[in-house]
C-alpha cells in the first residue's frame, strides 16, 4: 500500500477500514458480522503497523518537539480530562 499510495495517502486512508470494521462490530446482528468486522479492523491494524514505523523518522525530523512541550501537552490533556470528569459525572455532592 505504501508503494501504491505513498506514506501520506496510506496514513490518510488507514481510518477507513477501522471505521468500517467498528461499524460492523457495533451493529453486528450475528457472529459472522462480528468476525468480518474484526477481520477488517485487523487489516487496518496491519496497515498501521507497516506504515507508522516507516513514517516516524520523517515526522520526527519535521517536528522538533522537546520534552517541555510534551509535558505541557500532557498537563493540558489531564486538565481537560479532569474537567470533563468533574462536569459530566453523576455524583451530586462534590467536595
Amino acid at each position: 500500500m505504501i508503494d501504491a499510495f505513498g506514506r501520506k495517502g496510506t496514513l490518510m486512508g488507514i481510518p477507513i477500514p477501522f471505521v468500517l470494521g467498528w461499524l460492523l462490530i457495533g451493529f453486528a446482528g450475528d457472529e459472522s458480522m462480528l468476525l468480518i468486522g474484526r477481520c477488517i479492523t485487523g487489516v487496518g491494524l496491519g496497515a498501521v503497523s507497516l506504515t507508522v514505523p516507516v513514517s516516524i523518522p520523517f515526522v520526527r525530523i519535521i517536528c522538533k518537539c522537546n520534552s517541555f512541550v510534551n509535558f505541557i501537552t500532557t498537563a493540558i490533556h489531564l486538565l481537560a480530562l479532569w474537567f470533563c470528569n468533574y462536569n459530566f459525572s453523576d455524583v451530586t455532592d462534590r467536595v
